[in-house]
């Protein structure tokens, strides 16, 4: 039940009939709170409870065994531990219910015997077509059916966020986050180990029988934002281009924000490449969430600001913030927060400057940010917020309130309510200090109004929002690049199945030239040479200077291993080279793949940059490009963007760069072929695309001239077969 064959899960998340197998008269077991937590949210289905050691439980009937239920239950919940959930199984499925949740643990988490008992579990789930959720988790709750199957403490309060949550602790402090300010969600799934159901499931159910439709003056007659916000933690992503398929269908009409842990595990598991360090499994994760429109969280801070904020509050429809403040100091610390948020101050007109020296104290800046000083009543705030917000050049606003004295916090806080509702603008709250501000952030709660501790967090959620936005107005022109042919592809194939049928898992340095040159690349004169004779007649005849590799699998990096000299000027160094380089070449290890020599036309300046492809596991094809040579490592910043690549992203990607300040001429230095360049990116991924036999190229480096692009060391590795 997989791609093209989505599963139906209608009755699990919306069942009429549910069964709690498990069901307990302790309020302190799983199975009692999970029927507590099922009747107080006011389920209208029926509930059927499985008990052999009970009679009843308040006041609902209990069934000894699961066959004895006058029906077949839409869904059953399981409370048992894990060794007992794999004996009753086959009872349910007997039965006919076909939808599960198992909330014990003890399974794979837990080391060899958990995991060969969850194989069973999976086993037994496909020979009987089961939908299960869990085992490990929490369970979901769904508030259009009423229907809390959680043994979590949550306060049933509707709203428009849903949630898909892998770790059951991170759900339980939401559901707590949630509750102190009076967040609603619309469904929140936990999703445990994954064993059956994933977030690829559960969005693909949401795309076409999703939260009942809500329109926008449903969603903002409530004070929410209109939109069905998505939030999602996952500690682990197996079906990553399914996933962006499915996901990047939301994203262009609501806010998708995510958290995934495990940053560095790039750095642990380096790849034999520059292209794989460089393009770790974070930066793939990065270019995957961006392309699909996807806010990418950093912390768990921002997982639960954006939980609110994208709830509650719109995007805004431009960067330009207009910042209110009763204290210069933190408007000044905000005022440093914007441009790392992506933001930045909005200009105010000069009659909405005049408006506000008339009604403003003497002192009081008009300029943005806005400073209406220490003892800004409710009444200032309010001539500052309704003049600001009727600028068209203010996107949106951030409130600053300090705790001073004589400051009216509840009261500035409705006034930020009521002129919300009036300016269609994103208006949101920071609210300093502890407990004098508690009060005020309870008004704007109740008005569904985001407020922060601290400007910077209102900032970053304001700015989140806005990448959003500008996304979906950047996507809605994006067409699906088309590929075309390339010049001998037929050429460049026969290649790759040449060394397939020698089991070579690398190319050779000629043969990676020649595939190259089949599309369309400059790559150097090149020729593998046996002799210092033939590399002497070789060089005469191209011209010098040249440059001499010795060219195995086994070396790398050829330049820290003293296997590649340049700068070979004349017959002479030639021979020298040679020598060194031969003596080199019989000491290696022989293989399959013989060592051999590799001499090739040197290009004269440039800059230095790397271009490489590599398939990721979870996302497919991605390109990496950034600094060159050397100074790979040196400078490490790159750039990763997921197949296929237009031009224009080739571009974007190049002036994103750092090196792309050198090669655009840096200093009154010529520019480089910037074009020629976003050719050969294009090209490079054009070619991975069509040949899947490929695993990863590498050409490090690519030389930049103010007229080419030269494509001067390669390196192709081959999937094995």
């Amino acid at each position: 039940m997989r791609k093209g064959n989505p599963r139906s899960l209608d009755r699990l998340l919306r069942p009429r009939t549910l069964a709690i197998v498990g069901a307990s008269r302790d309020d302190k077991k799983v199975g009692h709170v999970v029927l507590h937590n099922i009747l107080g949210a006011g389920f209208r289905g029926t509930v059927y409870l499985v008990n052999p050691e009970a009679k009843s439980i308040d006041q609902l009937p209990c069934y000894a065994k699961y066959r004895d239920l006058p029906e077949a239950p839409d869904l059953a919940i399981i409370a048992l531990p894990s060794p007992a959930t794999l004996k009753i199984l086959p009872a349910l499925a007997a039965r006919g219910t076909k939808n599960i949740v198992i909330f014990s643990a003890g399974w794979r988490e837990t080391g060899t015997a958990g995991e060969q008992q969850e194989i069973k579990l999976k086993q037994l789930a496909e020979r009987a077509k089961l939908n299960i959720l869990g085992p490990n988790c929490l369970g979901f709750l769904n508030a259009s059916v009423n229907l809390n199957a959680t043994f979590g403490r949550v306060l049933m309060q509707a709203g428009n966020l849903r949630f898909i949550s892998q770790s059951g602790a991170i759900a339980t402090a939401l559901f707590d986050y949630a509750a102190a300010n009076s967040l609603g969600f619309s469904e929140f799934i936990t999703l445990g180990n994954k064993t059956v159901i994933d977030e690829v499931d559960i969005l693909t159910y949401w795309q076409t029988a999703g939260a009942p439709h809500r329109t926008m003056e449903d969603l903002t007659s409530e004070g929410l934002a209109p939109y069905q916000p998505i939030g999602l933690y996952l500690e682990s992503l197996e079906r990553g281009q399914e996933f962006l398929q499915a996901v990047k269908i939301f994203s262009r009409h609501h806010p998708v924000f995510l958290i995934k842990p495990g940053r560095t595990a790039a750095a642990q598991t380096a790849m034999q490449s520059h292209t794989g360090a460089l393009a770790g499994d974070e930066a793939v994760l990065t270019a995957a969430l961006k392309s699909a429109g996807v806010i990418h969280c950093r912390t768990l801070e921002d997982l639960f600001d954006l939980s609110r904020f994208a709830s509650w509050e719109r995007a805004p429809q431009g960067p330009r913030v207009a910042i209110i403040s009763n204290a210069g100091g933190p408007a000044v610390v905000a005022t440093d927060n914007l441009t790392e948020a992506g933001l930045t101050l909005a200009p105010l007109s000069g009659a909405a400057k005049k408006t506000l020296r008339r009604w403003l104290p003497a002192f009081a800046n008009v300029n943005d940010p806005i400073d209406l000083l220490g003892d800004a009543l409710a009444k200032r705030y309010q001539i500052a917020l309704q003049t600001v917000a009727a600028e068209p050049q203010v996107d949106a606003l951030l409130v600053i309130i300090t705790p001073q004295l004589m400051t009216q916090i509840e009261q500035t806080a409705e006034v930020i309510s009521a002129l919300s509702k009036k300016w269609q603008k994103p208006i949101v709250g920071a609210l300093m200090g502890g407990q004098e501000i508690v009060a005020g952030e309870q008004v704007l709660n109740r008005y569904k109004i985001p407020s922060f501790r601290f400007p910077e967090r209102a900032l970053q959620a304001l700015g989140a929002l806005w990448w959003w936005q500008k996304w979906r107005q950047t996507t809605a022109k994006e067409r699906r690049p088309h590929l075309k042919s390339l010049p001998l592809l037929s050429r460049a194939q026969k290649i790759i199945r040449q060394h397939q049928r020698r089991r070579l898992l690398a190319l050779s340095p000629l043969a990676a030239n020649t595939l190259l040159a089949a599309t369309g690349l400059a790559t150097p004169p090149s020729a593998a040479v046996w002799s210092g004779e033939a590399a002497g007649q070789w060089a005469a005849k191209i011209g010098y200077p040249v440059v001499l590799k010795l060219s195995s699998s086994a070396l790398l990096h050829k330049t820290e291993q003293r296997a590649v000299i340049t700068n070979i000027a004349n017959q002479r160094a030639l021979t020298a080279a040679w020598r060194q380089l031969e003596k080199k070449r019989r000491s290696l290890k022989q293989t399959r793949e013989t060592p051999e020599l590799f001499i090739q036309r040197q290009i004269q300046g440039g800059i230095e940059v790397i271009v490489g492809v590599k398939r990721d596991r979870n996302f497919g094809p991605v390109l990496l490009f950034g600094a060159g040579g050397t100074w790979a490592e040196l400078i490490g910043q790159s750039i990763v963007h997921l197949l296929p690549l237009t031009i224009d992203k080739a571009a974007e990607m190049i002036k994103q760069s750092t090196v792309g300040r050198l090669l655009t001429g840096y200093r009154g230095a010529p520019a480089s072929a910037t074009t020629e360049l976003a050719l050969l990116m294009t090209r490079l991924g054009e070619l991975a695309l069509r040949i899947p036999a490929i695993k990863e190229i590498e050409i490090n480096p690519v030389i930049v001239t103010p007229t080419r692009a030269w494509a001067v060391d390669i390196r192709v590795i081959l999937n094995q077969t």
